[in-house]
């Protein structure tokens, strides 16, 4: 049975709180990247993560990366081209 893709006990859900409305143009420096540029620089955009919570913990707080470094678990699935393959 899948670990992902189900908001039940024992599954590893993710779920992250949209907030539609809020605006904002893209910069390198409002950007979570190791790099200092971005090939969205400038652009202007609606919606944005406002919390996300990752295995049952919150990583992202008002737009804010919160979570602890090295968390991550890799999950071997099958290769999924979205249908294109």
């Amino acid at each position: 049975m899948p670990q992902k893709g189900a908001i039940t006990p024992g599954k590893d859900a993710d779920v992250m709180l949209w907030d539609p409305k809020v605006s904002y143009t893209i910069t390198a420096a409002t950007q979570a990247m190791a790099t200092d540029y971005s090939m969205f620089e400038g652009w202007k955009v609606t919606g944005n993560a406002r919390h996300v919570f990752s295995r049952g913990e919150l990583v992202v707080e008002d737009r804010q990366w919160i979570g602890k470094t090295g968390r991550g678990h890799f999950l071997k699935r099958e290769a999924n081209a979205g249908g294109f393959a």
